[in-house]
């Protein structure tokens, strides 16, 4: 979870009103939050930006630990204008308005998958769910088969059902010969 929440928190720019916002972890520079450029042990965890910046001046004495100077440039070439009347807002990276959503979350932390030209001719709009989900676990060898069972050390009378009868042989129950070896395959 704390790496989800990581990679929303890199897609929330935030717009500087009143000055709430926490200087080091909430993302209000251009570039990255600002924790990301130093070592952990010089953060002081709860500084505020109204803390710290007043009338256009940065107040670096605030700090029991001085930051890097490369984080006091790239502060100090902001011009920030702090305003009570006008609160923090958040803008949500991802969507063209700025607000999150749960389908542009969902686009941002979901795994992709290559596109596959097999499971779409599987997963069509024309064929039965449950024939598109049988399809796929035979596909994949995950169908609860004899052979299959009889690895979990439950021994079943391994035969077809449509194998049996006084001119066919008895076989073994497995995903091949059920669906590519079988007369009625």
């Amino acid at each position: 979870m704390c790496n989800l929440k990581d990679k929303v928190d890199q897609n929330i720019l935030w717009n500087v009103g009143k000055g709430n916002i926490n200087f080091w972890y909430d993302n209000w520079s251009p570039i990255v939050p600002l924790y990301k450029m130093i070592e952990d042990d010089l953060i002081q965890q709860n500084i505020m930006i109204k803390e710290i910046y007043n009338d256009g001046q940065w107040n670096w004495s605030y700090f029991q630990v001085q930051p890097p100077d490369k984080i006091k440039l790239l502060v100090s070439q902001l011009h920030l204008i702090l305003d009570d009347d006008t609160d923090d807002t958040s803008h949500w990276i991802c969507s063209n308005s700025g607000r999150c959503s749960i389908s542009t979350a969902w686009n941002l932390l979901r795994r992709k998958r290559q596109f596959s030209q097999f499971d779409s001719r599987i997963w069509h709009m024309d064929i039965p769910f449950k024939k598109s989900f049988l399809t796929r676990r035979a596909v994949h060898d995950k169908l609860s088969t004899d052979d299959k069972i009889s690895m979990f050390g439950i021994n079943l009378p391994s035969i077809c059902s449509s194998c049996i009868g006084p001119t066919l042989s008895n076989r073994s129950e497995t995903v091949e010969h059920l669906f590519c070896d079988d007369q009625y395959a």
